[in-house]
């Protein structure tokens, strides 16, 4: 900024250097060592460890990105955004593809972060979609298929089979304890404890409560909101994210080696074979 360290003035012992000159050095010196710490922070991101040698331990370089990406991204996100406000206007007339007879519907998030529209994020929030490769089971009513259809671009929706639901609820279920601590669900001690008030005190009687939906009676929501979603990505170690990639642009989609892939294949096969639109 042009602006210098003012040197030593005066050579002999008897002088001194005035106080002035030294609080202004001092602040020069300030200044040069926060702006070098700011650029530092600006293109590096530190995480929580050890500094050592003189480093930032685990950093992470911070791409540069164009404002050309910048303006690609917000018209996209407005071009989804128009596309859900048609789907909400016209949903009177729109052809559902959901049940609506009060069986088990099963929500799959097949789509990131990435470019969610604002009414879209509410929905999303509403069913407790909030990360890729989520699922959860609710029951197929009027509300939840058009829910659905104006999720189109995000979410994929059908009526699982029993098979998907024992699998689901036996090897991915989860719930949290008066304490908020997540825990897979490994017994029938736990079911007992949270949801015996309502007649259901085994894994087995959790299944058999999602297959049969609003049949089931007023006992489906507690167990439905009690299982935490199911969280259907491949293990991290083999899990390598598709993406979709352009030159302004990068889309996180479905990993094709999860679970969520498989369910949402399965249930839109179902959709077909029925002769209606896939949601």
């Amino acid at each position: 900024m042009g602006k210098r360290i003012p040197k030593h003035i005066g050579a002999g012992e008897n002088e001194r250097v005035r106080v002035s000159v030294l609080k202004r050095r001092k602040s020069i010196e300030e200044y040069r060592g926060a702006r070098i710490r700011n650029a530092v922070r600006s293109h590096q991101i530190a995480k929580p460890g050890l500094v050592a040698k003189g480093k930032m331990a685990g950093t992470k370089t911070q791409r540069l990105r164009p404002a050309k990406e910048y303006l690609i991204n917000n018209l996209r996100r407005e071009h989804l955004e128009r596309k859900v406000n048609i789907r909400a206007k016209h949903i009177e007339t729109a052809k559902l593809a959901s049940p609506t007879d009060g069986s088990p519907v099963l929500l799959i998030r097949i789509r990131g972060n990435q470019d969610v529209s604002k009414p879209a994020k509410l929905l999303l929030e509403k069913y407790r979609l909030g990360k890729l490769h989520d699922a959860v089971i609710v029951t197929g009513t009027s509300e939840v298929a058009r829910d659905a259809h104006i999720l189109k671009d995000y979410v994929a929706a059908g009526q699982p089979t029993e098979e998907h639901v024992r699998e689901l609820v036996k090897h991915m279920a989860r719930y949290k304890d008066a304490k908020g601590t997540i825990h897979y669900l490994t017994g029938n001690s736990a079911v007992e404890q949270y949801l015996g008030q309502y007649g259901v005190i085994c894994v087995e009687d959790v299944v058999d409560t999602l297959l049969r939906g609003a049949a089931a009676g007023p006992c489906f929501e507690p167990v439905s909101q009690w299982l935490l979603p199911f969280h259907l990505a491949p293990p991290a170690h083999q899990e390598k994210r598709d993406v979709e990639r352009s030159l302004y642009t990068k889309r996180e989609m479905l990993s094709k080696r999860s679970m969520a892939a498989f369910l949402a294949g399965a249930i839109t096969r179902k959709n077909e074979e029925k002769g209606t639109e896939p949601v």
